[in-house]
């Protein structure tokens, strides 16, 4: 069994990043916001890596705080990415990121895209309970 290293990216303000190394790639664990795309890079160049080292996504689920940078990630870097089949319609855009169920909350909502921009994407893996990812 090869080694794995799990690293936290750090300078990010609102969302946990996580980078496992594997092998010959790098796999990330969310994406943080659209705004983090810059951080994210920049923790890869201080500790040696390159985007292109990435090579899987797994996001936890659709927020844009944990899905933010993944479209851009995936373009610059070639990775696939995965996500639940539960929240595969949401960051595809078939789905609103987000359902809320009260005018304050539409209110928040509301509030919160006008700060978080998203850009939609298919994912290229659906995850099931119970799948493996991986070796």
């Amino acid at each position: 069994m090869s080694s794995i290293v799990i690293s936290k990216v750090s300078g990010l303000r609102f969302s946990n990043v996580y980078m496992i190394e594997q092998g010959d790639g790098l796999t990330l664990v969310d994406t943080g916001t659209s705004s983090d795309y810059e951080r994210i890079i920049s923790f890869l160049e201080s500790v040696g890596k390159n985007v292109t080292d990435i090579k899987l996504i797994i996001l936890t689920h659709s927020d844009a705080d944990h899905s933010g940078s993944a479209a851009r990630l995936r373009h610059n870097s070639g990775a696939k990415i995965a996500i639940h089949r539960l929240d595969a319609s949401r960051v595809s855009g078939k789905k609103q990121l987000k359902e809320v169920n009260s005018k304050v909350g539409a209110l928040l909502l509301k509030t919160f895209n006008m700060f978080m921009k998203f850009d939609a994407f298919e994912p290229d893996i659906i995850i099931e309970d119970g799948d493996t990812l991986g070796q």
